[in-house]
């Protein structure tokens, strides 16, 4: 988290250059290669985790700005994605099932029974 501080503090101060930065960062556990050779103790099981596909149309969401619209930002994908007009319907179909667990892996602090 420190270096995504840093990088937000950097895009602030880098004045008329117009570039883009900020620190993307998922809500929950993301499906990949990693996560599903690592215990459930540790990270829930997977249907308790999303589609990499969230993180990759945040990141649309966020180049499709104007530059100095969206930077300097430490974003959370579902709350990025929310505060663009986002529906529940469309981020539950990023759930690996197609639908929102009963008790989702949030990795961002929530608990998991908190939406």
């Amino acid at each position: 988290m420190r270096a995504a501080r840093a990088a937000a503090h950097d895009a602030r101060r880098l004045g008329p250059y117009r570039e883009l930065q900020n620190a993307l960062w998922p809500a929950t556990v993301i499906e990949s290669q990693v996560t599903a050779n690592l215990p459930a103790e540790r990270i829930g099981t997977r249907d308790q985790w999303r589609t990499p596909e969230i993180l990759c149309d945040a990141l649309l969401e966020i180049v499709g700005n104007e530059p100095m619209a969206c930077t300097g930002r430490q974003l959370i994908d579902e709350a990025f994605l929310r505060e663009r007009g986002w529906s529940d319907e469309r981020l539950d179909s990023y759930w690996v099932t197609g639908r929102r667990p009963a008790t989702p892996m949030w990795i961002d602090g929530r608990p998991s029974s908190v939406m």
